[in-house]
């Protein structure tokens, strides 16, 4: 599962507990069998942008980004991205 470096601090009754936002999109394009290049073209999204996804480098995600990937996998933003507790 990738990571998205943006992390917020969670202040939970005097406990602060840090989130990432981590995605999906390695194990989605493994479902529907496409590289980077298939989700580049059908997507016209750049090389650059899904790699960093991928490759678990992405310091931002756009909301174009995030209704193209989830109108190509048809699928919901909760099963492209996610909040999970940083691991130590």
């Amino acid at each position: 599962m990738n990571t998205i470096v943006i992390k917020m601090n969670i202040f939970k009754k005097g406990t602060n507990i840090i989130m990432v936002v981590k995605n999906n999109l390695r194990i989605l394009m493994a479902k529907h069998k496409m590289s980077i290049q298939d989700v580049h073209e059908k997507t016209g999204l750049s090389r650059t942008t899904i790699s960093k996804l991928f490759n678990e480098t992405s310091a931002k995600i756009g909301f174009d980004t995030i209704v193209l990937l989830c109108t190509l996998f048809n699928c919901e933003v909760s099963d492209l991205l996610y909040l999970d507790e940083e691991s130590n």
